[in-house]
């Protein structure tokens, strides 16, 4: 059984600690994967699903990757080593899926994501106590919304400057 070894660099030390991964762990990830790999010939544009899915799950499972989208390979702990490592294939294989989308289908899922993400800061906006009334109106005055990250970063600094 072949054996590569992915350097992992944590951020609390400049020493480099080696995690080794066999070409069966999910983890692997050969040289011939990138972001730009096609895994199916025929791209889904909104027709003929069911056999999209069968070759789309053919080829994740062929790259033993199939396990990132049926749950059965779940983010390790953010402080574990092998977190940047899954990040880094869960993106890879969230970017094999994404090209396998037609360009409308593509955007369209794109502006959806962001729908539900702009629902979910109003939500937490909304939920905020009146202290807060100011700084939530500058907030949704932005163009566009910002994320929930940011959104709450402003909260922080808003809260910080009361302090002060």
């Amino acid at each position: 059984m072949s054996e590569t070894t992915i350097t992992y660099t944590g951020n609390t030390s400049n020493d480099a600690k080696p995690v080794s991964y066999d070409v069966n762990h999910p983890y692997h990830l050969n040289n011939s994967d990138s972001l730009e790999m096609t895994l199916v010939n025929t791209m889904f544009d909104g027709r003929g699903y069911p056999g999209w899915r069968r070759s789309i799950l053919l080829s994740l499972s062929a790259k033993k990757k199939l396990d990132f989208i049926n749950g059965a390979c779940l983010s390790p702990n953010l402080k574990s080593p092998d977190h940047e490592q899954w990040s880094c294939v869960n993106d890879m294989v969230i970017s094999w899926i994404l090209n396998a989308l037609s360009k409308d289908i593509a955007d369209r899922k794109a502006k959806l994501t962001k729908s539900l993400e702009d629902q979910r800061l109003i939500q937490f906006l909304i939920g905020l106590n009146d202290i807060y009334a100011q700084a939530r109106e500058n907030i949704l005055m932005m163009n566009p919304l910002p994320s929930i990250d940011v959104a709450y970063s402003l909260l922080l600094q808003d809260e910080n400057q009361r302090e002060v």
